[in-house]
């Protein structure tokens, strides 16, 4: 039985950040843009299938659901072989009486060991079950308090009881923001973020085309000329996505952006409007994001 976890190559409990990167890293492996393989496309299908079905909690919930189901209708028949099994060789009668009393007693030595096997691991598992459950109710919570001095306090918290179980200094680990520094929530697709102003031309027939299909991270950007340190457009882009700037005056432009998956800040290089390019194009990705002007 192969299962929609099977498919993404994470385990039953993953939770949605362990989805979330085991399904990009499947689509950079398998998408058809960038792998030969003539099985790729039919592969990429199966990835968003399943990541569809696991980044929706009502739907994975249907899916753990058919998941037990199947185990239990497995049991079900591995005992309907066995009991199949029995019936069979009761039946046959063999023509030596001493031959066939030995084969009985042989046969039922087998489906009473197979009946202990199969109680012993059904208690197993309700055990278990049990056991986790019990395990799970009565595991504190860890909150981590940030005191003025700058350290980190462990504080395990179980029913009313809340207890100071450690102190250690304070770490910073990069966390992939959600909102803009603005505080306005990304939007799902490439577009200006609201809250922020968009200095638009009235009579600018010019245009920037910012392309992210070579990069493999969320941005968040901002476009600004070089003589002035005013930003004058602030959008964001999804991986391998495109996104239009135009509007504009003749001028030398640049474009500030961020890595969401790793915060790494970087910037294009100038990017010149006039009457000879008005069009150009800049690539964003790791390191280095070369412009092409026509």
């Amino acid at each position: 039985m192969r299962t929609h976890y099977d498919n993404l190559h994470v385990p039953r409990n993953a939770d949605t950040d362990t989805i979330r990167k085991a399904y990009r890293r499947l689509s950079k492996q398998y998408h058809p843009d960038y792998n030969p393989d003539p099985n790729a496309h039919r592969i990429m299908q199966i990835i968003n299938r399943a990541y569809e079905v696991l980044s929706d909690p009502t739907m994975r919930a249907r899916h753990d659901l058919w998941i037990r189901e199947q185990e239990a209708l497995e049991m079900e028949s591995e005992y309907q072989i066995v009991v199949t099994s029995r019936k069979n060789v009761v039946v046959s009668q063999p023509e030596n009486k001493k031959e066939d009393s030995h084969k009985k007693r042989n046969l039922y030595m087998l489906i009473i060991g197979a009946c202990v096997i199969l109680t012993a691991l059904l208690a197993l598992q309700v055990t278990y079950m049990v056991g986790h459950r019990q395990v799970v109710e009565q595991q504190p919570t860890v909150i981590v308090v940030q005191p003025e001095n700058g350290t980190t306090a462990t504080v395990s918290q179980a029913a009313s009881n809340v207890t100071v179980a450690s102190t250690t200094p304070a770490t910073t680990a990069y966390i992939r923001p959600t909102t803009a520094p603005n505080g306005t929530p990304f939007p799902q697709d490439s577009s200006y973020i609201s809250g922020y102003t968009q200095v638009h031309s009235q009579t600018g027939k010019m245009r920037i085309i910012v392309e992210n299909i070579r990069n493999s991270s969320d941005v968040f950007a901002e476009l600004y000329t070089t003589d002035q340190p005013q930003v004058l457009r602030t959008f964001f882009l999804n991986e391998r996505s495109q996104f239009v700037l135009d509007g504009l005056d003749a001028g030398t432009y640049a474009i500030r952006y961020r890595q969401l998956d790793d915060g790494e800040e970087m910037h294009t290089e100038n990017i010149s409007l006039n009457d000879y390019a008005r069009d150009a194009t800049v690539y964003l990705q790791r390191g280095h994001a070369p412009s092409v002007s026509y």
